[in-house]
């Protein structure tokens, strides 16, 4: 069962109907409808998990799923 809090059609149809497992921060701001200044807070507040390679982060999708319901909860 899908969680439907976080939209996935702009990355799935990168995918090939694929749910990828992760994202980088670009990917994950405009799943959420946000900018990518709002998704780095959450990194650097530690709140948000990430993979870091290089100069670039990967967000686990079940992870900014977790973040995303943390925040909304919490208004």
């Amino acid at each position: 069962m899908r969680d439907s809090s976080v939209p996935s059609e702009s990355v799935e149809s990168t995918m090939a109907g694929q749910t990828p497992i992760a994202v980088t921060v670009k990917q994950a701001a405009r799943l959420l409808g946000t900018n990518d200044k709002q998704i780095r807070r959450g990194i650097y507040a530690r709140e948000l998990p990430v993979v870091r390679f290089g100069n670039s982060y990967s967000i686990a999708v079940d992870d900014l799923r977790a973040w995303f319901n943390r925040k909304k909860a919490t208004l």
